[in-house]
């Protein structure tokens, strides 16, 4: 009957013979031929057979193994602990995978906690959640701000409308066009010391300036210019005004008109402070110098004669 499933061979029915016993050819055949069997099933030890089950070695070692060359063969213990060997050790590999705690605590590099093992991380198809430590997105667009969202992916915010300022509407923050009247940015320009002296009928610049770049065109720009100007003597008179550019904010843009403010004096000299307020609407947001210019009505005039002048300028919500 060849062997029984554990391993056992038995003789088939007839046997053992007993002395006397007649030797037929159905016995000697029915015996050989199950025995030929039983040792065809074997693993011949020349390593002619090829097992066509698992080797079941009943916590045995195989002794006496050669080094594996193929893919397929055996590794022997030499070659796992070798140095520069490239199988995982069970000091350093993940010998409890079913066990993250187990996992980290057996490798020898890249442990739970700070480290400088892991330099980079590749061929991840799945970004790293915020509980991991990573953002939940594959990508973030350019120049939008993130905003916290607990262990769920960063809200993001973006920039939207030119002039938009980021506030908060209790909740969460939102990119939303600023309150009317809210100011915006306030530019001081360079204080100045200098005097410019001139008779010229049409207006002229005295470099008292400061310029400012709007952030929605529009915003309005409110004008703070101080100087003073001197009639250098009697029966002389001037003017003052601001400039956009190259333009007077005053007069329609006249080069000769009477500005904001002047000086005349009949019997006498007079010098005098003079300042100016004016809320502008430059509908640009593109960069704007205001700059303070005089004209002679009649003989020379001087502005900013020893004193300090200045320009001041704010940007003011529509």
């Amino acid at each position: 009957m060849s062997r029984n499933g554990s391993g056992t061979y038995s003789l088939p029915a007839g046997n053992p013979v007993v002395t006397g016993t007649t030797i037929t050819s159905t016995w000697a055949n029915n015996t050989l031929t199950d025995i030929s069997t039983a040792l065809t099933g074997s693993l011949a030890s020349d390593g002619q057979t090829t097992a066509t089950g698992n080797l079941k070695m009943g916590a045995n070692r195989i002794t006496g193994l050669a080094d594996g060359i193929a893919s397929t063969d055996g590794a022997t213990v030499s070659q796992v602990t070798a140095a520069g060997a490239t199988y995982l050790l069970k000091a350093s590999n993940l010998s409890d995978v079913a066990n993250a705690t187990t996992a980290r605590g057996n490798l020898v590099a890249a442990k739970s906690g700070a480290n400088s093992d892991i330099t980079s991380i590749t061929g991840l198809t799945t970004p790293l959640t915020v509980a991991q430590g990573g953002t939940g997105a594959a990508t973030l667009t350019a120049n939008n701000v993130l905003l916290g969202n607990g262990t769920s992916a960063p809200q993001v915010v973006a920039p939207s409308t030119t002039g938009n300022v980021l506030t908060s509407n209790g909740t969460t923050w939102v990119s939303s066009t600023p309150s009317s009247g809210k100011l915006l940015q306030i530019v001081q320009g360079t204080v100045v010391t200098t005097s410019t002296s001139t008779s010229s009928s049409t207006f002229v610049t005295t470099g008292i300036t400061a310029s400012i770049t709007p952030s929605s065109a529009s915003s309005k720009i409110l004008v703070f210019a101080n100087t003073a100007l001197d009639n250098s003597a009697s029966g002389r008179s001037g003017f003052f005004t601001i400039y956009r550019n190259s333009t007077n904010v005053i007069d329609s843009g006249s080069t000769s008109g009477n500005g904001f403010n002047g000086v005349f004096a009949d019997a006498s000299r007079i010098q005098t402070a003079l300042s100016i307020t004016f809320l502008d609407a430059p509908s640009t947001t593109s960069a704007t110098t205001y700059t303070i210019y005089i004209r002679s009505a009649s003989g020379s005039i001087v502005a900013n004669q020893s004193c300090s002048g200045y320009v001041t300028v704010m940007e003011i919500a529509a």
